[in-house]
């Protein structure tokens, strides 16, 4: 078999890269009616997005192609839970300060912008960190 082309590969990760989508925002869905209920939204944000990551993570790796950098194929699924983490979270948050009767016993509103931020650069960082270090070991 001939060795894959920068363009074979990369179409690879485009489609490995939708598909993961595809998968994680449908099961996450489905996870959101279930899972973690009554917890904080990044807790629940967390627990919402982290099985299908697993589910998607560990069908890749094993039923992935066997080749020699099948094993990058789980990164795919990164991006994928990054936005569905994020967007969830957005989503359980915003229900959940909108609504402040339903707030456990000893938790405040807060303004917690900067954390926000903070995380959005630590987030944009880490992206470009990953690109650099996927772009590097080819």
């Amino acid at each position: 078999m001939p060795e894959p082309t920068m363009t074979d590969i990369a179409k690879l990760a485009a489609l490995s890269v939708g598909i993961c989508f595809a998968f994680i925002f449908l099961l996450s869905f489905i996870l959101q009616f279930i899972v973690a209920l009554k917890s904080t939204p990044a807790r629940r944000a967390i627990w919402t997005v982290a099985p299908p990551l697993l589910v998607v993570v560990l069908g890749m790796l094993i039923w992935g192609p066997e080749v020699k950098w099948g094993l990058w194929l789980p990164v795919a699924a990164l991006p994928a839970a990054i936005l569905a983490f994020v967007y969830w979270y957005l989503s359980f948050r915003r229900a959940w300060i909108e609504d402040p009767e339903n707030l456990p016993e000893g938790a405040s509103l807060s303004n917690d912008d900067w954390k926000i931020g903070l995380g959005i650069v630590l987030l944009v960082l880490a992206l470009n960190f990953a690109k650099n270090f996927f772009l590097a070991s080819f």
